[in-house]
């Protein structure tokens, strides 16, 4: 096993949590600090490409963005006080609700870009096809 300790209840829900390993923190520290470093680049790439991208992918990039940014900054946070020892604050359950939340964020990004992007593109091109005929 690689990490027993990440399986035992009582290590996620305990109401005075043991102080995050060294290891612990720099794997932490290097998940949060990537997801800032990919939002950087992410919006860097996003703002040289400007004109090539439509309405609907400008959202899309824009959402993860925004996911990016809020979940580092979120994690840098609960790393702090995990890292300060503070009991309440700096519990482990906080840490799965943040892969909670991030997940879901993922999946709805996921939903919008793969499920109603296409209907919505597909929408705009059969209005356009439609409208062509009309006068404006």
């Amino acid at each position: 096993m690689i990490a027993p300790h990440l399986y035992d209840f009582h290590y996620w829900f305990s109401s005075r949590p043991f102080p995050l390993s060294n290891r612990g923190v720099y794997i932490l520290l290097f998940i949060f600090v990537g997801m800032i470093v990919a939002d950087i680049v992410l919006r860097i790439i996003a703002r040289k490409k400007r004109k090539t991208r439509d309405v609907l992918t400008k959202r899309i990039v824009s959402r993860v963005c925004i996911c990016l940014e809020t979940m580092s900054i979120f994690g840098l946070i609960l790393l702090f006080f995990a890292f300060e020892g503070i009991p309440l604050l700096g519990a482990r359950y906080f840490l799965l609700v943040w892969g909670i939340g991030l997940l879901v964020w993922v999946l709805s990004i996921a939903h919008e870009s793969y499920v109603r992007n296409p209907a919505k593109r597909a929408a705009a091109i059969k209005k356009g096809e439609f409208s062509k005929y009309f006068k404006k």
